[in-house]
């Protein structure tokens, strides 16, 4: 595990990192008082966990965060802080954790063993689709980008399917919601998918998509999943687990529920 401590008094800095190290001794961390090494380490680093004062001279805590998770979406975001005032911010940024100061090795122990996103989930081997939270999809440990927004959701719908196939109207009716499913609409739907194979195919993965006459679905030997591994027992997974999955799309919501109550969540 890569662990960054941010933070720009010295000392503060001093007893964040010296937590850290006891709490997760066999992590590499790295400690800085200046936001812009912070970028820099991350650009050029697989970070796991970055935490972050929130008042830092001129600098915002809540800003870094996101300008950190632009650089890496899946790096997971502790604010260690001696102002509670900010803990709604942090809830809206989908902070991992929030740790008040003075810290302790018990605080951070217990951010670490329960964090929004799986440590490693990210570099996994072959295609590898992260539904806890908002939904991305890797391929070799590498973010896939898709130029259509919508080609990345249909792709998000067809692996909530698990394998099931689904046809155009049914897609229209998730997708466009408030819409009649016109020609037009229908259009539009082989154009996402013509749009998701070519992406998929700059990654060389295409191949997870089956498409029949009006038919689409994907090929459930050919990728892994957080819920694939929640569902094998992963303890590491099920505690990444904060009752969000796919947040970015509405559709979801149904899945959710279905998670919560296999994990006994009420």
């Amino acid at each position: 595990m890569r662990i960054l401590a941010v933070d720009d008094e010295r000392t503060a800095l001093l007893v964040l990192r010296e937590a850290i190290a006891e709490a997760a001794p066999n992590a590499e961390v790295y400690a800085v008082r200046e936001v812009e090494e912070a970028e820099r380490y991350v650009r050029e680093n697989k970070v796991d966990v970055a935490f972050l004062d929130i008042n830092m001279g001129k600098s915002s805590g809540l800003d870094v965060a996101d300008r950190l998770k632009e650089i890496n979406p899946m790096i997971n975001i502790i604010f260690a802080t001696g102002y509670s005032e900010y803990m709604p911010d942090a809830i809206y940024r989908h902070a991992s954790g929030y740790i008040m100061k003075p810290i302790s090795v018990e605080d951070v122990e217990r951010e670490l063993k329960n964090l929004l996103n799986p440590v490693g989930a990210d570099r996994k081997s072959g295609v590898y689709a992260h539904t806890f939270g908002n939904f991305d999809l890797f391929v070799d440990g590498q973010m896939v980008s898709f130029s259509l927004s919508k080609s990345k959701e249909m792709l998000a719908y067809l692996i909530d399917k698990e394998g099931a196939s689904v046809n155009r109207k049914e897609l229209a009716a998730a997708m466009f919601e408030d819409q009649p499913y016109t020609k037009q609409v229908q259009d539009y739907i082989s154009k996402i998918f013509r749009n998701l194979i070519n992406s998929l195919e700059a990654v060389g993965a295409s191949g997870i998509l089956v498409k029949g006459r009006n038919q689409y679905a994907v090929d459930t030997e050919k990728y892994d999943s957080d819920v694939r591994a929640l569902c094998r027992g992963d303890a590491e997974v099920r505690n990444a687990f904060k009752r969000e999955y796919m947040a970015q799309y509405h559709w979801a919501a149904s899945r959710l529920a279905e998670i919560e109550r296999y994990l006994g969540i009420h």
